[in-house]
């Protein structure tokens, strides 16, 4: 029965879930630019505000689910987050709204060039130095999050905006409001279930960083080796790396993360082959 009710319902979404065309004006006040992105349950657009002309991005959930209670209550799952967070480096929640019967909700419109693109469009090419740095910055937002309460759950390259060097966390869709604070859990309250729900968040840190090494790696062979043998990295970037993805003792904080990563940079080693560090 499943089996016959799934390409029905893709059909059903296909005519259904229309992005709104650009020019095109939301609650008379928003006016589409493009469409950004099309995920599981929203549609998302850049806008201006009609009021003030400033860009912000509008979320709409996709029409087919409008009538789920269970999909409204997750589509609204990211503005719940972003209302509960306050750094320049993640958008700022503007409203919820409903219009012709559909569901929205606006934030900050986040500058800068994904980093997918980056990497697969424009080719870019980071090295080992490069990554790390670029990494500390991200330990630091997910150390913010996680001193909220907030497991970001889709730490993943379409996921972060980089401007100058500096990243932005956008699309907070499957993250967590787990009230485990970094506070709470110094005082022993849910330790387990912290590490468990702040190590999905380090695994992603770890791929994440694979990426980033894997963008400036000459393929040398068609045959496909474990990281661990195609990257020539300082033993103590592979310590890290292994730590992040659980291979080795898997780290409780990012307080851990961050000392780990002070350590390559402090070491003489590191700094002779050609990185600088911080």
């Amino acid at each position: 029965m499943n089996s016959l009710i799934r390409p029905v319902r893709k059909l059903y979404q296909f005519f259904v879930d229309n992005p709104i065309d650009a020019g095109e004006i939301i609650a008379n006040r928003y006016k589409v630019n493009r469409v950004i992105g099309m995920g599981s349950y929203g549609i998302a657009y850049e806008c201006n505000k009609l009021d003030t002309n400033k860009r912000v991005a509008i979320k709409q959930l996709r029409p087919s689910k409008r009538k789920n209670k269970k999909d409204l209550n997750l589509f609204y799952n990211e503005a719940f987050v972003l209302s509960k967070l306050n750094h320049k480096a993640i958008p700022n929640l503007h409203e919820r709204f409903s219009f012709n019967g559909d569901f929205f909700y606006s934030m900050d419109f986040m500058e800068g060039e994904n980093l997918e693109d980056l990497l697969f469009e424009k080719r870019q090419q980071f090295d080992e130095n490069e990554s790390l740095q670029l990494l500390r910055k991200l330990v630091g937002l997910v150390g913010y999050l996680h001193s909220q309460g907030i497991v970001h759950g889709d730490l993943r390259i379409p996921n972060v905006i980089l401007q100058n060097n500096h990243p932005f966390l956008i699309d907070f869709g499957l993250a967590i409001n787990s009230g485990i604070s970094f506070a709470h859990a110094r005082e022993g309250g849910k330790e387990e279930d912290k590490r468990y729900l702040w190590q999905n968040d380090y695994f992603d840190l770890g791929d994440l960083l694979l990426f980033l090494l894997y963008s400036s790696y000459p393929a040398k062979s068609r045959k496909a080796l474990p990281w661990t043998e195609e990257l020539s990295l300082h033993p103590l970037t592979t310590h890290l790396l292994r730590r992040l993805l659980g291979i080795g003792e898997k780290y409780s904080n990012t307080q851990q993360i961050l000392r780990d990563m002070d350590s390559i940079f402090a070491d003489e080693k590191f700094k002779n082959i050609g990185f600088e560090g911080k």
